[in-house]
């Protein structure tokens, strides 16, 4: 055989190849000389531009690097080439330079199919490069390890220090290694092991071996795929293991081994059982009470997890669990043992709970106390041994009866229905219950019913004591302990346990009143205890006949009595309360006419027990005292803030005027036309602790309760001081409430007449209308001691033009609201301009407050306002600021 057809005969394509390389290669003819068809084209159908289409990724790098291609005598290369039927295969050629022209170079080329060689190299770089498999290769020292199989053992390159049998633990090795000679020595065959061992790290990994032998680097050797299943293993063996466990918590209940030491004993011999972790201990000193990883990588146990163990709440033991590897507590098994925590804790839970369970039935068997439970439709299910015992029923006769067999009809409808509606509403009835035994006779029952609810379903517990004997004596007792002796009515003890108990049985709108006699104390004084004592009783007798027998009556105190009642509007309740106070207005009690006072609180609005309802009631009788003689008054929360306010204001009234805290501020005003002062207001102050207490917080109080006389009679005098320091004019203000009262004038009077001729009396406008006659003889007695007189707020009140023409006033002070305004405010403009005119015409002086700004002062000048007071001039001033201002001007 020749060389030429040896050549034909190889598995090669050969060709001429022509190309142009100027900036970039070109082909531009292509002469095929053996076609071995790899592609699928056929000789004619490979064009250069085929050719070209195939070889352009190739192109693009050769056209990189032009000089380094031309000056090449052969150049090989690899290339993918898309078949004819669109299939990949990849072919290398080798082109060898055979003639060269200036730009144009002629190769004779080779191709070859490479596609197998390139398939089988893409598999074993995939292999290599697996994130999933390890792919390592052994002689007598391992020479490959991929990066997968590294990982795994958790070891870099010192893995290639290592032989073989250096990866697999000792108790194998003794397996493991003829299998290495054989393939060493040119065996061939596959074997397959799944193995846990330690990694070179100490770390617990369990993986699937497959070795083969393969021939590489020109002798024999050991090629092994490593699969790391080291998650699914401890997978596995956590399942195992909690089924065990679970299957030792079925054992103690089906079994009734109800111990909590012995079930953790079973509990620790489940979990050792799996043979997965090393040691495991039950500890009952130092205990702690959390969950616990712990690694320690010198000692013997390499991890461990220790999780606490409680018993009511209160920490019982720990269970430690130890292994020789290190971290081997990760996040899959971390999360199973706190599960297997929690469910051991649950269980010992249970049993804590059947236990309890035990011990509850044993002792209501056998308790004293009367325990029923019934089902949804009111059936007996269960009864006591002390159900029998009193109600004489045998409990196999009780047991789907309804309890209405018990009844004594001393109860009415409304209280069944009311006990129903409570406990199909989930709530607890609680009522002292008269019921009939089998023999007929009355026995009483304090109980208690209460709904609970089990799968679905509802049942009533029904938990009662036998309080007939009590009840018996409570009966004979009443007399004593509940009545009050004088008027045989309820005293406030036996109220109370009455009202508690109605409002229990019965659901209802309820009323309180607390009705007070007034001024009781002052008739027993005058008249004497046995005069007071036949009223009260004819008081009491009273109520009886004007209140139904179903209100419950009583005396709560020494002149204080109480009526509860049930009404349906606040209609009707108003007129049971007009027609209560119509009798009493025409009635005479031991020939003696009384006065009232009535606070009424309603249940539930206002209180949720009788207690706290009294309560409420004495709060609205405190403030109908305030108002006068038979006056009623119904409670709300105001009338609690306002009493704490009027105890407060009262403290400080009083106070100040024992510690002579009171004192006046004063506020000049001036002389329209030239500005100089004229006067000042007094203004009364409370001076406590260093703090300025204003009138507003004070003076309805002191008005209400009289004590305004007492301070006008002390500032008074303290005004006649002032004037001896300070010859000044000055303006001083009168309560409308001491205006009525002629002899406190006479006082005033008596004590700063000496001075009249520097004081003006000033009333708010407000106060005149009550009584005009009175208020212009009061004022004449003013003018005929030489005072003068102002109308204060003038335009504030309601009929000023029609009385102040008969009033001998010498001054009108025009309300600060309309001075405020009049820059910017036409209509209070007009107003004031009014009133002035008004009052020039009566020859009276007009004097502006609150004048703030120098344009109101320009104003009010401009309309003729003889005198003006304000900020704008002075605020208020002590006594001493008003000397130095004064001196000043």
């Amino acid at each position: 055989m020749n060389y030429i057809d040896l050549i034909t005969k190889l598995p090669f394509s050969t060709y001429i190849l022509k190309v142009k390389i100027t900036d970039k290669i070109d082909i531009i003819d292509l002469n095929i000389l053996k076609h071995e068809n790899f592609t699928g084209f056929e000789i004619n159908e490979i064009t250069p531009k085929l050719l070209e289409k195939n070889l352009n990724p190739v192109l693009k790098q050769f056209n990189k690097n032009l000089e380094y291609i031309k000056n090449q005598k052969i150049i090989a290369f690899s290339h993918q080439f898309t078949t004819k039927k669109n299939n990949i295969v990849f072919l290398k050629e080798i082109l060898k330079l055979i003639e060269k022209k200036e730009n144009t170079y002629t190769f004779l080329g080779i191709a070859f199919d490479i596609s197998k060689e390139k398939e089988y190299s893409q598999i074993y770089e995939t292999l290599i490069s697996s994130p999933h498999i390890g792919l390592l290769i052994y002689k007598n020292k391992i020479i490959f390890a991929s990066n997968k199989t590294k990982k795994i053992f958790d070891i870099d390159d010192r893995i290639y220090k290592l032989s073989p049998l250096d990866v697999f633990p000792e108790y194998i090795k003794h397996k493991i290694k003829p299998n290495i000679e054989k393939r060493l020595n040119g065996e061939f065959f596959n074997t397959y092991y799944e193995l846990e061992l330690p990694s070179f790290n100490q770390k617990r990994i369990f993986v699937k071996f497959f070795a083969s032998t393969i021939i590489y680097e020109g002798s024999y050797a050991g090629a092994v795929l490593v699969i790391d299943t080291t998650n699914e293993y401890k997978k596995t063996q956590m399942l195992q293991i909690i089924n065990n466990i679970n299957n030792t918590i079925k054992l103690t209940f089906v079994n009734n081994r109800l111990n909590i030491d012995l079930f953790l004993n079973e509990t620790i011999k489940a979990i050792k059982s799996s043979n997965f972790f090393h040691n495991i201990r039950l500890l009952k000193k130092n205990l702690k009470n959390d969950f616990e990883i712990k690694n320690n990588p010198h000692r013997k146990y390499k991890s461990s997890a220790l999780f606490p163990i409680y018993v009511n709440g209160k920490i019982y033991a720990n269970i430690k669990i130890f292994s020789i590897y290190k971290n081997d507590f990760d996040k899959t098994t971390t999360k199973t043992l706190k599960e297997i925590n929690n469910t051991l804790n649950l269980s010992i839970q249970s049993i804590i709970d059947i236990q309890t369970l035990k011990i509850l039935k044993t002792s209501v068997e056998n308790s004293y106390q009367w325990i029923i439970i019934t089902n949804e439709k009111g059936e007996i299910i269960y009864a006591n041994d002390t159900v029998e015992k009193i109600s004489g029923y045998n409990i196999s006769f009780l047991l789907g009866k309804n309890p209405k067999i018990f009844k004594s009809g001393f109860h009415n409808d409304d209280f069944y229905k009311n006990m129903w509606q409570t406990i199909l509403k989930g709530k607890p009835f609680e009522a002292v219950f008269i019921n009939k035994s089998k023999e007929g006779k009355i026995f009483y029952l304090k109980s208690k019913i209460i709904p609970v609810k089990f799968h679905n379903k509802t049942f009533f517990l029904s938990l009662a004591m036998d309080i007939t004997n009590e009840r018996l004596l409570q009966n004979q007792l009443s007399d004593i302990k509940f009545k009050d002796t004088l008027t045989n009515l309820l005293n406030r003890y036996g109220f109370v346990i009455k009202a508690s108990e109605t409002i229990i049985q019965y659901k209802s709108n309820y009323a309180l009143f607390v009705i007070d006699l007034k001024d009781f104390a002052a008739v027993n004084e005058i008249k004497g205890h046995k005069f007071g004592d036949i009223l009260l009783m004819e008081f009491a007798e009273f109520l009886k006949d004007i209140f139904y027998k179903t209100d419950i009556i009583a005396r709560i105190g020494n002149d204080e009595f109480c009526v509860f009642l049930t009404y349906k509007e606040i209609k009707s309740l108003y007129s049971v309360i007009n027609k209560f106070l119509e009798h009493i207005k025409d009635k005479k009690f031991n020939n003696f006419t009384v006065s009232i006072n009535i606070g009424i609180a309603v249940l539930p609005n206002d209180a949720t027990n009788i207690e706290e309802l009294l309560e409420k009631g004495y709060i609205a009788l405190k403030s109908a005292k305030q108002k006068g003689e038979n006056v009623f008054e119904f409670y709300n929360p105001s009338i609690s803030e306002n009493l704490e306010t009027f105890i407060k204001i009262k403290e400080i009234l009083t106070n100040a005027l024992i510690n002579n805290e009171l004192e006046f501020f004063f506020q000049p005003y001036v002389r329209s036309e030239n500005l100089e002062f004229g006067a000042c207001e007094c203004l009364l102050r409370i001076n406590h602790n260093n703090k300025t207490i204003l009138p507003f917080m004070f003076i309805d109080y002191a008005e209400k309760s009289g004590m305004i006389k007492e301070i006008e009679i002390i500032m008074a005098n303290k005004l006649v001081n002032n004037i001896k320091k300070l010859n000044f004019n000055y303006s001083l203000n009168i309560s409308g409430i001491s205006l009525k009262d002629e002899t406190h004038i006479n006082k005033i009077i008596d004590i700063t007449k000496q001075y009249s001729k520097n004081i003006i009396i000033e009333i708010t406008e407000r106060e005149l209308i009550d009584n005009i006659e009175y208020t212009i003889k009061i004022f004449e007695k003013f003018k005929n001691n030489g005072y003068k007189i102002a109308i204060d707020d003038f335009g504030t009140g309601y009929s000023s033009l029609i009385y102040i023409k008969n009033i001998p006033a010498d001054f009108i002070k025009i309300d600060i609201n309309f001075i405020k305004n009049i820059t910017n405010s036409e209509k209070d403009l007009a107003i004031v301009d009014t009133i002035i005119n008004f009052a020039k015409k009566l020859k009276i002086k007009t004097i502006a407050e609150g004048v703030e700004t120098i344009n109101q002062v320009l104003i009010l000048q401009k309309l003729g306002c003889d005198y003006l007071q304000g900020f704008y001039f002075s605020k208020p001033l002590p006594f001493e600021d008003l000397k130095k201002l004064l001196k000043k001007s």
